[in-house]
This record gives structure tokens, C-alpha cells and sequence, in this order.
């Protein structure tokens, strides 16, 4: 458990928008289990203040345009400071972080945006309390990632065969895919062939339709 000599759990606060971070401390205002110690709106300047300050728990959104990511940031904090816990604040995010972050990085929460001040205080208390919060959202795309995955596997795609399915996406034509890729016309029509048995799909519309439905094309892997 943090802060067992009963002292207020210390927060850092992190995200590009000002108004966030005011309206993160308005929520928390009336709570005297949390006192905001850092709050930054710049990612790496964030990394300096948690050098300087004693923090026991950040808040970080994810997605920080112009900065170093909130994963990165995650990540970092992580290997630089392995005391601090984690809540991050997510917005319609990748299925493929929130997978990377909880089960790799070991994030400890996860919360929409969306969340109001009842979550919020519930997430912080459960991290506070050494336990770990995800709410429904992220635990929806852990389940959606595990279902992709699932199914990649099952299909036994290779890294060349991806390859492949990259440039067919594209539009490209069996000799713009073998310039691409190095290799023959001929081989581009032998991993075609593997492509569509294992697929089940004829044709490159069906294909790629198949794989954007299952989410193995678009970024979601």
C-alpha cells in the first residue's frame, strides 16, 4: 500500500490541454486523500519534475500530439522510477497499446475520459491501495486484442505473407510487390495462393475485406 505513514497520496498530472489537467484537479479538490504535486502539460519537462518532486501516482493521457507519448512516458517512468503507479487516461485507443501497456508495461489503471468523479476517485484508490483498476472500456479491448490475436494465429499468416497483404492493400500488382519486396513475380503468386487458402477468401476485394473485419489490417495489430 502507498503512503502507509498515512500521508495524502501524491499525484502527478500530465496531458497537452490545461483544461484537463484544471478540471482533474477540480474533481480531486474536495478529496483530502490526494494532493497534486507536479502538474505539466510538456512530456519531457513531466520526466524532470518527477526527478524533482516525490510522487506516488501519475495521471497521463496517451496521446500527446508533438511530444513524447503518453506510452513512451509510461514506459519510462516505469523503468526510471518503478515505485510510481500508473492511471491512464484513454480516448478510443489502439486495442494494441492498451494491450502493451497492461500486460507488458504494467500499468496500473486505465480510465475514459468520459469517466466522471466517482470512477476517477475509485480508480485512484484501488492504485493506491496496490490493487489495479481497468475500466470497461479497456477491458473491452484486451478481450477484442485476444480475439485478434486468436485468430492470427489460427490463420498462421507469416511476416511475408503481411508483407504481401500490405502491398495488396495498397493496390499494387504482383511486379510493383516484387520490386517492393525484393523477390520474384512468381514468388508473389505463390504466397497470393498460401494467402487466399488460409484466408478462405478468392480474390483480393474478399481478402482484404476479411482482414480489415477481423482487424489484421488498419493498425489495429
Amino acid at each position: 500500500m502507498l503512503n502507509s505513514n498515512q500521508n495524502r497520496i501524491k499525484l502527478a498530472l500530465l496531458d497537452d490541454h490545461q483544461i484537463v489537467i484544471d478540471g482533474l484537479k477540480l474533481l480531486l479538490k474536495n478529496d483530502d486523500r490526494f494532493e497534486v504535486v507536479v502538474e505539466c502539460t510538456n512530456s519531457v519537462r513531466f520526466i524532470k519534475e518527477l526527478h524533482e518532486n516525490d510522487v506516488d501516482i501519475i495521471i497521463t493521457d496517451l496521446i500527446l500530439p508533438k511530444q513524447m507519448s503518453g506510452s513512451a512516458v509510461a514506459e519510462l517512468v516505469k523503468s526510471q522510477f518503478p515505485h510510481i503507479r500508473i492511471l491512464a487516461l484513454t480516448m478510443n485507443e489502439d486495442a494494441k497499446v492498451v494491450h502493451h501497456l497492461i500486460k507488458e508495461v504494467k500499468v496500473e489503471g486505465f480510465l475514459s475520459k468520459s469517466a466522471g468523479r466517482d470512477e476517477l476517485l475509485l480508480a485512484l484508490s484501488s492504485i493506491s491501495n496496490g490493487s489495479s483498476y481497468y475500466s470497461k472500456e479497456a477491458l473491452g479491448l484486451i478481450k477484442y486484442y485476444a480475439r485478434i490475436e486468436e485468430e492470427r494465429n489460427r490463420l498462421q499468416l507469416s511476416g511475408r505473407e503481411m508483407e504481401i497483404v500490405n502491398c495488396m492493400e495498397k493496390r499494387l500488382s504482383n511486379k510493383q510487390i516484387a520490386d517492393t519486396l525484393f523477390i520474384s513475380e512468381r514468388t508473389v503468386e505463390t504466397h497470393r495462393k498460401n494467402i487466399y487458402r488460409k484466408t478462405g477468401t478468392k480474390g483480393e476485394a474478399a481478402l482484404i475485406d476479411f482482414l480489415k473485419n477481423n482487424g489484421i489490417l488498419n493498425g489495429n495489430l
